[in-house]
């Protein structure tokens, strides 16, 4: 299986790089064969990077990130789609944003044909970006969840938007982590190497997280009940 992180700053604060190579240090055993990362910038710029490769062969990269206050990443284990063809590695564009999948959509070949879905690679997680393109929800993690509901297998993604500035993660048997500070919000699908307060998401919920990291709304994957709030992290002073 793959792996994802990502991070949600709180007071602008910017993503420690310190702290990101011991998550990925922590995560890279499941995702040897390709990485990429997608990020808004202080100056609310979205930028992405992806590439065949270790990313702990690559870490002097890091540095590129350190302006990051919104933050996805991807560590591939490949299961669909050559990793030397960065069309298949992740983040992959979604409508505007990016999203990091970790999971095998087991769906795949019957999404493209029933949902008339046009994938640019031959790696199954873009079907998920795709489903979301397709959604006529209005809400980042609304969409996301009609995408999810729409195909089977285990899994966990992040995304990013920049209009507005909004993290959404989900699981659905996967799993993924959440490390609260002070300064900010960090994700990962393993718990190791997270920092400050540590909890896993509940798995069959999305949650969609604004600029501040402040949980805006959290929703069921496998129904229409909305959840109460993870957490405030304006209240959280650990870390």
């Amino acid at each position: 299986m793959c792996s994802i992180f990502g991070y949600v700053a709180r007071k602008e604060s910017p993503v420690d790089l310190a702290i990101l190579r011991k998550i990925i240090t922590a995560n890279i055993t499941r995702g040897p064969h390709a990485f990429g990362f997608a990020w808004i910038d202080s100056r609310d710029r979205l930028h992405c990077f992806k590439s065949a490769g270790r990313l702990t062969d690559h870490v002097r990269m890091l540095p590129i990130l350190r302006d990051a206050r919104l933050l996805v990443g991807h560590l591939r284990y490949a299961t669909h789609g050559d990793p030397s063809d960065n069309s298949n590695n992740h983040p992959h564009s979604a409508d505007g944003g990016w999203l990091v999948h970790n999971g095998v959509v087991t769906n795949y070949t019957e999404l493209l044909t029933e949902r008339d879905l046009f994938p640019m690679g031959d790696c199954d997680s873009e079907a998920i970006a795709r489903l979301i393109e397709q959604s006529d929800e209005t809400r980042h993690v609304r969409r996301a969840v009609d995408a999810i509901e729409q195909t089977t297998g285990s899994l966990s993604i992040l995304s990013l938007w920049a209009r507005p500035h909004t993290l959404v993660a989900a699981r659905r048997g996967n799993p993924l982590h959440v490390g609260i500070t002070s300064r900010g919000v960090y994700l990962a699908s393993l718990a190791a190497g997270l920092p400050g307060l540590v909890r896993s998401l509940r798995d069959n919920q999305a949650i969609e997280l604004d600029k501040s990291g402040v949980t805006r709304r959290a929703v069921e994957i496998a129904g229409e009940r909305y959840a109460d709030t993870l957490y405030d992290a304006r209240t959280y002073r650990g870390g």
